[in-house]
């Protein structure tokens, strides 16, 4: 009977950590292979390795995409469904107290970085500038 329990519990607490994805999830907790699509449109020009989306004045956050240089412009869509591959999280040790994600796109496409005022990167930081969905749902704010 315990043995029971004991089960019950562990695949309830399994189920909950996958399916519930809210504002206070941690960004590093997302699940492999989530997708991502940028709220605008925007074009990386030719022979350049970034583009600045968002400066961040009067926000929490700006964000910044970076990719390989091309010999051509390249336009993202919002329409595009973008593979997260993997998240990287680290802090600025300049004494603002802000922290960089890193967000790495599966097939090298680029990534991109967020820039943020907080200690904690959550999954709220990234929704200003990204719709994200997991293969169930998409994710929203609540």
């Amino acid at each position: 009977m315990i043995k029971l329990i004991f089960s019950f519990v562990f695949m309830f607490s399994i189920c909950s950590v996958f399916g519930q994805l809210t504002n206070e999830t941690i960004l590093t907790e997302l699940p492999s292979s989530t997708l991502l699509s940028s709220k605008s449109n925007f074009t990386v020009p030719s022979n350049s390795t970034s583009v600045l989306l968002d400066s961040g004045l009067g926000k929490p956050c700006s964000c910044q995409f970076f990719t390989d240089k091309k010999d051509y412009d390249r336009m993202i869509n919002s329409q595009d469904q973008l593979l997260i591959d993997m998240i990287k999280v680290k802090g600025v040790f300049d004494g603002s107290q802000r922290h960089i994600a890193r967000i790495y796109l599966k097939g090298n496409i680029g990534y991109f970085k967020l820039n943020c005022y907080s200690r904690r990167m959550m999954l709220e930081h990234a929704l200003e500038f990204f719709d994200i969905s997991t293969n169930a749902e998409q994710v929203f704010i609540p």
